[in-house]
């Protein structure tokens, strides 16, 4: 029997009753050379964008103001809001209720983002949190439409979550290559949980957090408040437009105080 549990390189063997034989103990390296051919083939995951800062908006403004033709102080683009009430409030950019995005145009395809995100003061009881960033949109309709990725916070009871959802835009290529049937015949591209990673406990009520995703090629790799969380693969390859959400199911309460965009070189 092995007790001792202290953070460490060491392991062992534990039996909680009678009769139990152990015949056989390995421990395999925690890191393995890869073959040069091998090696060239595997895609580098990026901890950062290396490129210029192309949007940035820390929501200083007018209590009140509408979020809708807002300037971003860097970037030439303005927020569109493709559903719900978005507005300013103490520095930071709310929506009046759930099942809500927004979106800027960035004018790059592969691009770091970052949104700090302020999370309501109580932890939910029927319902769960849901702030999310969207990258790889190709337009400001849904999802569904024009396509993206959504990473998302989840309180899931305070098991913490960082999930992140898959969708190619609904182009007639898109639904052939990845669409399945609906019940009228035709095929639709539908959403996918690409990766979900438990967190716990790294968000907690009340607090700000910073979730920052990279989109580069097909390579998705998010973060929580830069610690590497995960990363996957995309079938959503193209789109400028990206953005901030709170799904139907979430809270209101949520609040986005700096949205920022870097590119790669």
């Amino acid at each position: 029997e092995f007790k001792d549990f202290t953070p460490g390189g060491k392991c062992g063997l534990m039996s909680a009753g009678e009769g139990t034989a152990f015949e056989q103990f390995a421990v395999w390296p925690s890191t393995v050379a890869i073959p040069s051919p091998l090696a060239d083939l595997v895609p580098p995951v990026p901890l950062h964008a290396d490129g210029p800062i192309v949007v940035d908006d820390d929501f200083q403004g007018p209590d009140g103001a509408a979020l809708e033709g807002r300037k971003a102080r860097v970037g030439a683009g303005a927020w569109r809001v493709g559903a719900g009430q978005w507005s300013i409030h103490d520095g930071a950019a709310a929506c009046a209720a759930p099942d809500s995005f927004a979106r800027i145009d960035t004018g790059v395809n592969d691009y770091e983002i970052t949104l700090k995100i302020e999370l309501p003061k109580t932890a939910p009881v029927d319902h769960d949190w849901f702030p999310a960033v969207q990258a790889r949109c190709t337009g400001i309709r849904s999802l569904y439409t024009d396509g993206g990725i959504d990473a998302r916070f989840l309180w899931q009871g305070s098991s913490n979550e960082i999930e992140v959802w898959d969708i190619p835009a609904n182009t007639p290529g898109n639904a052939s290559q990845w669409g399945d049937p609906d019940p009228s015949g035709n095929k639709i591209v539908h959403m996918k949980l690409i990766n979900a990673t438990n967190i716990t406990p790294m968000i907690r009520p009340g607090q700000t957090h910073d979730l920052r995703i990279i989109v580069r090629g097909r390579r998705v790799t998010y973060f929580c408040d830069d610690v590497l969380v995960g990363a996957a693969w995309t079938r959503a390859d193209r789109g400028t437009w990206a953005g901030m959400n709170i799904d139907r199911e979430g809270d209101a309460g949520c609040r986005f105080l700096k949205f920022t965009v870097r590119a790669f070189k």
